[in-house]
């Protein structure tokens, strides 16, 4: 199994291991556990903040949208390889001039 789809397995199981917590499926805000950690990501662990995190990124976009106006793809758009099966579709690179 690769690293990318053990990571996979790990952030979308977080928290929900039957043998490291009793009744995953149950919310239960005053659980004892010896790992108080929460994951967040996608599905049931959701995160709260990622419109935050979409505001972040709008915001960073927009700006270097506005200082290099010549921004473009380095590459044909049909050449990028994309990321999959994640909690992202993510290009696995993004070359780009200007």
């Amino acid at each position: 199994m690769s690293s990318y789809a053990l990571a996979k397995q790990v952030l979308e199981g977080a928290h929900f291991d039957p043998e490291a917590f009793e009744n995953p499926g149950e919310l239960d805000l005053e659980r004892e556990s010896p790992n108080a950690h929460l994951a967040f990501g996608a599905g049931r662990h959701f995160c709260p903040a990622s419109a935050l995190g979409r505001t972040h990124a709008e915001i960073a976009l927009g700006v270097l949208v506005e200082r290099l106006p010549g921004l473009r793809l380095a590459v044909p758009a049909e050449n990028l390889v994309w990321r999959t099966g994640f909690t992202k579709r993510l290009p696995e690179r993004l070359p780009v001039a200007w």
